[in-house]
């Protein structure tokens, strides 16, 4: 029986060396529930996971990576990582709040991180707050691999002969990027573009017609909810208010939001770099952006020719268009009204025969 107890200690003192003596001060984030010296809590909503990695021991870890790449090193034996906090979006590590502390938590600070594509940026923490919030409400579609996860009220009708799926966002929730089995069909350019119903006809892995239904939002000027933002920067920026003497509330409030909006655009300036630096054949992966970084991205016909259908009733504050795409050759293509429904007759009178 005291054979049991020792080998039992053995194994105790094995586990406690793992944890807290080993020399290794590194958080790999693709590597966390193989850590025997952290702690890991989960939470999903939807397609944002949130993960909380907090060590074990005490001011133990310095260094954050992910593989071989160093995203946060400590600056001192005094400072450590108190714990991680890492945001999964459709699977894809795209935010970390890294939270540091002093050995006697004298002092606290967070660290904020975005990826885009390769690498990692350090954010200011409003910033990463509005990026959070575009993963909480913002949705991709992907029609062959679709889930059901609360996301869409679902209507199914058989009119014709070939089997129609509509999808409506529920309210709290915005529709901004639709693909099939990993292929774009549509994405939102930014802010102001919102699919607010899809239709796919036929069954959803062998589909090649699909209809969406495009809301976008401008001011009365026709300038997008993204552009007035922009330009109101600038015109405070230039104007009297931004030479008041006496400060108030208000006043602030704008010159924080300023501020906000050039921080934003100082990040969208070095995402463009990186971007080109892809080769031609590298996915941008632009599903995993959210609409508040997207105008980054130059190659969106779609909504450039949305843009300028819009543009033509600028005294309208919402317009609506119905964009319709066939598979051609293994290739979605943006096709006319009558074009899209001369096809799906003949699959409909295919489906009667």
């Amino acid at each position: 029986m005291s054979r049991i107890y020792m080998n039992l200690i053995f194994i105790i003192l094995i586990c406690f060396k793992k944890l807290v003596l080993s020399d290794d001060d590194t958080i790999d984030l693709l590597d966390l529930h193989n850590d025997p010296g952290i702690i890991n809590t989960s939470e999903k909503k939807g397609p944002l996971e949130t993960i909380k990695s907090i060590p074990v021991s005490r001011n133990k870890y310095k260094t954050v990576r992910e593989a071989d790449k160093i995203i946060y090193e400590c600056s001192g034996d005094n400072e450590g990582i108190d714990y991680v906090t890492v945001q999964k979006y459709y699977g894809k590590i795209k935010l970390i709040n890294i939270t540091i502390s002093t050995e006697d938590y004298y002092e606290t600070e967070n660290k904020f991180f975005f990826k885009f594509i390769h690498n990692w940026y350090l954010i200011d923490q409003d910033i990463y707050e509005m990026i959070f919030d575009g993963f909480l409400t913002e949705r991709n579609m992907d029609i062959y691999n679709f889930q059901d996860d609360g996301t869409f009220i679902i209507e199914e009708h058989n009119l014709h002969g070939l089997k129609g799926t509509v999808f409506l966002p529920k309210e709290e929730f915005q529709l901004v990027g639709v693909l099939h089995n990993g292929k774009p069909i549509w994405m939102s350019k930014d802010q102001s573009f919102k699919c607010t119903s899809l239709i796919v006809h036929g069954e959803l892995q062998s589909t090649i017609l699909v209809n969406a239904n495009v809301k976008y939002e401008t001011d009365e000027d026709g300038d997008t909810v993204s552009e007035k933002e922009e330009s109101g920067h600038h015109e405070l920026k230039d104007g009297k208010e931004a030479e008041q003497k006496e400060p108030c509330l208000p006043g602030l409030l704008e010159k924080l939001e300023i501020m906000k909006n050039e921080k934003l655009e100082e990040l969208k300036e070095k995402l463009k770099e990186e971007l080109k630096s892809l080769s031609p054949d590298e996915d941008p992966e632009i599903m995993y952006i959210p609409t508040l970084l997207r105008s980054i991205f130059e190659d969106q016909h779609s909504e450039q020719e949305f843009q300028e259908t819009a543009s033509a009733e600028p005294t309208q504050s919402l317009l609506c268009q119905q964009i319709f795409y066939e598979k051609i050759n293994e290739k979605w293509t943006k096709v006319s009204k009558s074009e899209f429904y001369t096809k799906l007759n003949e699959l409909d009178e295919e489906m009667l025969k």
